[in-house]
């Protein structure tokens, strides 16, 4: 698990001191991600959790 200054919170994989691979993102504001990433973008299936409680299940393509 990895802590930002910032309040967010990462946990999950990384490579070559990237986030790489599948893993679970928590953003201070209230919102997550869970899904796979490449070099530090959202990249793949990945789930996006808004705060208001709207879910996006889908792919991802560099971050978007």
């Amino acid at each position: 698990m990895f802590n930002y200054k910032n309040g967010d919170r990462y946990e999950g994989e990384w490579r070559n001191g990237n986030i790489d691979g599948f893993g679970t993102y928590h953003y201070s504001i209230g919102e997550m991600y869970m899904g796979h990433y490449k070099e530090n973008k959202r990249c793949g299936r990945g789930r996006y959790i808004y705060k208001n409680g709207i879910i996006y299940d889908g792919n991802w393509d560099n971050g978007n």
